[in-house]
């Protein structure tokens, strides 16, 4: 019998399974409870059913499931009154969310792991050096994204609170050794239609030159940029559906390196998304 994998989200060692085939790109996603991250999660299996996505089109995924998880309180079949996302649960913890695309037709292709952390993990690791050295499964990653929630950046009871806690996060992971200062770092604001006046390039160029100028302290570490993003704008704003969810995509893949290493998986089932272009195949699996 031929047990395929489920399409629920990956835990270390499954993550593991797909580094090792190289090509991978392990990329954290940081940030406190409500800041986006599902969201902006759930906005890119959203993005590849219209099209590629920041010129690279979808190949496979061995967590399909969890993404249209993700995704589904968004849609009309759904029937919630408005667009959301099911938020991380404190009991899922940690998980993993794999991706595997391609660029031109005959290139190699590249896989992304996104290593995704309930906002009640990120409150621990605010509370003491102790709570921080907890999370280690940040050690092995190749790039920490951390979400700063627009909304809040656009309330002055809330905006300073959102900056002193990133801040602090992020020094107690440094000095826990967690985090290295070669690894890149990127600030990303989501929920950018709460901040910025409008999506014109002046409008926000101006929000993200105000974020920059609170962390001049981590822009010195090496790596760093801060993008701006809207995956799920408000209906009456001018940004567009996941607005920066290209660029911010885009960068994430721009550093694979080809792996020399042959990969010895074998594809063992074939199957029926057209719209998602070829075919998912779970490609891990055992005998009994």
């Amino acid at each position: 019998m031929i047990n395929l994998n489920p399409g629920s989200a990956l835990d270390a060692d499954g993550a593991y399974a797909i580094r090792r085939g190289g090509n991978t790109q392990v990329v954290a996603l940081l940030g406190a409870i409500g800041s986006g991250k599902t969201t902006l999660i759930a906005g890119l299996l959203q993005s590849f059913l219209t099209g590629p996505l920041a010129g690279y089109s979808f190949k496979r995924s061995d967590t399909l499931l969890a993404f249209e998880e993700r995704c589904f309180e968004s849609r009309v079949a759904s029937g919630a009154p408005s667009a959301s996302t099911v938020r991380t649960s404190s009991l899922s913890g940690q998980h993993y969310y794999h991706l595997e695309v391609v660029k031109n037709v005959g290139e190699a292709s590249k896989r992304l792991l996104l290593l995704d952390m309930s906002g009640e993990f990120y409150e621990a690791a605010l509370s003491s050096n102790e709570e921080a050295a907890q999370l280690q499964s940040l050690s092995g990653v190749d790039r920490i994204v951390h979400l700063l929630d627009g909304r809040k950046l656009g309330d002055s009871s809330q905006r300073e609170k959102v900056y002193s806690t990133a801040r602090q996060l992020l020094r107690r992971l440094y000095e826990t050794k967690v985090l290295q200062p070669e690894v890149p770092l990127q600030m990303v604001v989501s929920k950018l239609d709460q901040l910025a006046p409008s999506s014109d390039s002046e409008a926000v160029s101006s929000a993200i030159a105000s974020v920059e100028d609170r962390f001049k302290r981590e822009r010195a570490r090496g790596s760093w940029e801060v993008f701006g993003i809207a995956s799920s704008p408000e209906v009456n704003t001018s940004f567009a559906v996941r607005f920066g969810v290209p660029e911010l995509f885009g960068s994430w893949l721009n550093d694979v390196v080809k792996s020399e290493s042959p990969d010895q998986r074998v594809r063992v089932a074939a199957g029926g998304i057209a719209s998602l272009g070829p075919a998912w195949a779970p490609e891990r699996y055992t005998r009994e």
